[in-house]
């Protein structure tokens, strides 16, 4: 079941960058999002911006399997990422 926000998120059809400013997405965060990234609402998305935040090995690996099936991500960038396995 989506949250609202995944919901919100996995209808957005034509967003094409996502970048989160400051907030702290950590492993809660990076698993919500992973299922609006896997569903293919998100298809249009090129470029995707999780710099510093805080993701760890359950977050990241979320991610990692909701983007290997996303399909139309160009870009995503880690700077400042300490992704702890």
């Amino acid at each position: 079941m989506l949250t609202h926000t995944q919901a919100g998120l996995a209808r957005n059809a034509r967003l094409e960058m996502l970048a989160l400013g400051d907030a702290a997405l950590g492993d809660a965060g990076a698993r919500m999002l992973a299922p609006a990234l896997a569903c293919g609402g998100l298809r249009a998305l090129r470029m995707l911006d999780l710099s510093a935040k805080g993701l760890g090995a359950c977050g990241a690996r979320a991610l990692a399997h909701a983007l290997a099936r996303h399909g139309t991500l160009e870009t995503l960038v880690l700077r400042w990422a300490c992704v702890c396995m």
